[in-house]
């Protein structure tokens, strides 16, 4: 019968520096240099020469979840072995400062951009006070002069109500519940970030572009909407038709110029009246007949008319007046 395991040799009990996280099985493993247990000099024990550690998670979690935590945290646990001390798992972290970054000796932080020394080490709620400063978007205005404008400054985290995770490579979490200041933000480390904050308004901003791909798109807008693009809006539509109805109000289009190519027939059906005022020439070539019919008066007014027919010219009426 073996004696020397966990619960029955004794608690052996470990604080210590993890060194290394990259556990080849992935299953979440890391080695620990424990403090009073093995030496700094690495000529004698290695990083690659102690334990991997299994790393326990909350009960809340589910069996297939797995650790994660980044190198130069200060961890506790015990040996499962006992007195042989070679089954270390890590069963909490303590949130700390990190004692140096001298790679020639244990104990430190080995990662490629290891931070600086007396930094916070784990991940400890609002201690995340390194975030990137955001880089804003220009105002820009609108159609009818509404300015679109990236909300400002939405973060104002206060200890211990955020509670917030940075990756190494600096991709931010944030479950902020400072009083009156409540919001939620997943951040990437190149700036890009949705955030829900606290007045009830959604943001969602990239620094590159934004591709949004689906089957169907439904989109509810309750009230107005404000769009700029800064060049071109193209639209191609497969096959299908567009539909563009106003229950109430007009439509009005405001541009430079206008080429409208329509391969097929066009109807054009106004229910009321119509008016078209061209401060220019107009000119209109119809590569086939040319007929208008009017219920009521048709009226003619200009400087100079002139009428010009390679064919048969006929006026018809019950009475014509001229002069």
């Amino acid at each position: 019968m073996q004696l020397n395991f966990a619960g029955q040799s004794g608690l052996y009990w470990f604080i210590g520096v993890v060194e290394d996280n990259l556990d080849p099985d992935k299953s979440g493993k890391v080695r620990v240099r424990c403090f009073g247990i093995h030496t700094e000099d690495l000529s004698k024990i290695p990083t690659d020469s102690l334990p991997w550690a299994l790393v326990g998670v909350s009960t809340n979690s589910s069996s297939s979840d797995i650790g994660s935590i980044v190198i130069g945290s200060i961890v506790y646990g015990r040996f499962l072995d006992g007195q042989e001390m070679q089954l270390p798992l890590v069963e909490g972290l303590i949130p700390g400062l990190h004692l140096d970054t001298n790679t020639s000796l244990g104990f430190n932080n080995f990662k490629p951009n290891a931070p600086k020394k007396l930094t916070y080490t784990g991940n400890p709620y609002s201690r995340v006070d390194n975030i990137p400063e955001r880089v804003y978007y220009p105002d820009v205005n609108s159609a009818k002069g509404i300015t679109i404008s990236q909300p400002k400054n939405t973060r104002k985290p206060k200890y211990p109500y955020n509670i917030a995770s940075m990756s190494d490579s600096g991709h931010v979490i944030e479950r902020d519940d400072t009083p009156g200041n409540e919001r939620v933000c997943v951040q990437h480390k190149n700036g890009s970030y949705i955030e829900m904050i606290q007045n009830g308004d959604g943001v969602m901003k990239t620094v590159k572009d934004l591709y949004n791909l689906c089957v169907n798109h439904y989109q509810h807008i309750k009230n107005m909407r404000a769009v700029t693009v800064g060049n071109g809006d193209n639209l191609k539509i497969l096959s299908g038709d567009k539909t563009i109805e106003i229950d109430s109000g007009k439509y009005v289009l405001t541009a430079k110029g206008q080429n409208v190519t329509i391969d097929g027939e066009c109807t054009l059906t106004v229910n009321g009246n119509c008016t078209s005022t061209i401060n220019g020439n107009k000119n209109e070539t119809v590569n086939g007949n040319y007929s208008i019919t009017v219920t009521g008066t048709y009226a003619v007014q200009a400087g100079t008319t002139s009428l010009v027919s390679s064919g048969v010219t006929t006026i018809d009426g019950a009475s014509i007046l001229l002069g």
